[in-house]
């Protein structure tokens, strides 16, 4: 075959050859610029030098991303406690520090100006204030008063000892759902009713509930609803059909001021492997 007989390389085809060539530049282009666009070690130790000199008792971090907190906590994770870390909102801070990158921003920082912003590198430093929310009853911190039982045919019975029920360990703990730590309580639902009751609980203008279903491994393993309710001296005002697909959800109840008798209340038609778990807030 000679030059005359050859094919010729029609317009598709060099079109082809000419995408394949730019397509290769860029991936090239992007793997010798990719490290220029990583925030690297003496960047986030110099973020968390800034957190440390600015920081004030009741302060809060985030880190942006969410999928970079673990990686700013591995440089200042000595200064974000758990209770930081598993809270259930920003409302009770009035400063928060934000560690970010790649121009994110945390939710909790969202709608607000920040006062004072500084980078280390490519990690932007920035800092927010805001008024802070009142509480006036944490029910996780009171766990202890509060007193467990269960129902079985409209009689309520302890459980046996002080806090284990029959379907599990009743206990504070640092709760996973939607695969982050939250601060609350335990619950392991049953067909019969669970009570909590705080005897002596008290409330303000509204409470703040927060539930989700803990542990991943229960979430895959099973999907029954779970039903809650609230009670303030005998009086429901609040019930749900819970589901896990409904993540960790907040809801807010009115309520009058004054010292109160609470109870929250757990069962599930479809028990197996439905761990409740929620945080409980009054607040003025």
């Amino acid at each position: 075959m000679n030059a005359e007989t050859a094919p010729k390389a029609g317009p598709f085809a060099l079109a082809a050859v000419v995408i394949v060539t730019l397509g290769a530049l860029f991936e090239a282009g992007v793997a010798l610029t990719a490290q220029s666009r990583v925030a690297t070690a003496i960047d986030w130790q110099g973020a968390g030098q800034v957190v440390r000199a600015g920081l004030q008792p009741g302060d809060l971090i985030v880190i942006a991303p969410e999928w970079a907190d673990q990686v700013g906590r591995s440089y200042f994770g000595d200064v974000i406690p758990v209770e930081m870390a598993a809270r259930a909102d920003a409302d009770h801070y009035g400063r928060i520090w934000e560690v970010s990158i790649r121009g994110a921003h945390a939710d909790e920082v969202k709608g607000l100006v920040a006062k004072h912003v500084e980078h280390r590198g490519l990690v932007t430093i920035s800092l927010y204030e805001k008024p802070a929310v009142g509480l006036s009853y944490d029910f996780t911190t009171h766990f202890a008063d509060a007193r467990i039982t269960q129902i079985d045919a409209g009689r309520e019975s302890p459980c046996g000892g002080p806090i284990r029920c029959p379907g599990g360990l009743v206990e504070t703990r640092t709760l996973e759902v939607d695969y982050r730590p939250h601060r609350g309580i335990l619950v392991p639902a049953e067909t019969r009713p669970t009570r909590l009751t705080w005897p002596e609980a008290t409330l303000g203008k509204s409470l703040v509930l927060y539930v989700g279903l803990h542990d991943y491994y229960a979430r895959k393993n099973a999907d029954g609803p779970v039903d809650v309710s609230v009670s303030v001296d005998d009086r429901q005002v609040w019930k749900a059909h819970f589901r896990q697909s409904e993540g960790w959800h907040r809801y807010e109840i009115p309520t009058l001021a004054g010292t109160h008798a609470l109870r929250l209340e757990v069962s599930s038609p479809q028990p197996a492997w439905r761990n409740l778990g929620f945080h409980l807030e009054a607040r003025p």
